[in-house]
């Protein structure tokens, strides 16, 4: 079966504390490796804090002003190639020619005929240097997304990526449709947002209500990923009461999805099953971390509602260290 690619913008255009450090930032971002991310988009302010990356890992550079396109030939003149994809918005596209990284074209979508739209960009734009084609915007609640996918892949050989901007919940399930619909690649991002899909709740609701795990460790990566973020952003993450949240998620807020989910009684057991990695996990972090009390306190609640009881907190230590 062919695998969606799943890749993570939170770190593009991520409001980051003055006192995160490259540590915190990267190990942030191996959390989100950890969670099946494949590939991790980033912008030049978060590039200036993040330790270089490792020839292994994915990342994708996302290209804000003209002028940072003198970074990346800088990259290429010393031999060094960070970047697996430059992210190009449209207005940017008469950059292409001199990009030598496989380029993923953004087209903001708005309220038009998607087929039509694409006429006009490749009539007028020269695509042989783009790779991965990502359409932002949002596609509506009666989207069919199968039905655009097929057709899309009759038209055109580029690879898509689809980013649901829609309200938090449908675009949630217009990223479920994309994925089932076997998109090439599916944009989301990690923490609560009023616009992207929650990366977190799209993991959570794939394993529970469709016994599809993206990768063994994502409940450990979710997890580490969520209390890092609360270190190093002003992103409110909403993984752990994600769970919560599980609880009120009935088959009918998930729609336009090729397969059933579940009964609520499945998705209960398969979250309660989850526990106690989430709380191995969450008890550690507790010990290591150096939180306020205020972010202490709600994690310590959210575990009380689901009736964990945590040991008790030693002397907390910085968590990356």
């Amino acid at each position: 079966m062919k695998k969606t690619v799943i890749i993570d913008r939170s770190l593009s255009g991520m409001r980051l504390y003055s006192q995160a450090g490259k540590k915190e930032i990267y190990s942030y971002a191996c959390a989100l490796f950890e969670c099946g991310v494949d590939y991790i988009e980033v912008d030049f302010t978060t590039l200036q804090k993040l330790c270089a990356p490792k020839r292994n890992e994915n990342y994708i550079f996302r290209l804000k002003e003209k002028s940072e396109i003198q970074l990346l030939e800088a990259f290429e003149r010393v031999g060094l190639e960070p970047f697996k994809y430059v992210v190009v918005p449209l207005k940017f596209s008469y950059l292409i020619p001199q990009i030598n990284i496989p380029v993923l074209l953004e087209l903001n979508i708005g309220d038009v005929d998607l087929f039509s739209y694409l006429k006009v960009v490749s009539d007028n734009i020269d695509l042989t240097k783009v790779s991965l084609l990502r359409l932002v915007g949002e596609f509506g609640e009666n989207f069919n997304m199968k039905a655009f996918l097929e057709e899309y892949n009759l038209r055109y050989t580029i690879p898509v990526d689809i980013c649901a901007t829609n309200n938090s919940m449908l675009a949630l399930s217009t990223t479920i449709a994309a994925n089932f619909a076997k998109a090439d690649s599916i944009t989301l991002s990690f923490g609560e947002s009023d616009n992207f899909a929650a990366l977190e709740e799209f993991l959570i609701v794939m394993a529970t209500s469709y016994k599809h795990v993206v990768k063994d460790t994502f409940v450990t990566g979710v997890c580490r990923a969520s209390i890092i973020c609360a270190l190093i952003s002003d992103i409110k993450c909403s993984s752990m009461q994600a769970i919560i949240n599980l609880y009120r998620l009935t088959p009918k807020k998930i729609k336009r999805i090729d397969q059933p989910p579940k009964n609520d009684e499945t998705i209960r057991n398969v979250v309660y099953s989850s526990l106690p990695g989430y709380q191995t996990v969450i008890e550690k972090g507790l010990e290591s971390l150096d939180v306020n009390d205020e972010v202490a306190d709600e994690i310590m609640n959210i575990m009380d509602t689901l009736n964990i009881s945590p040991k008790p907190i030693g002397e907390r230590r910085h968590f990356l260290n």
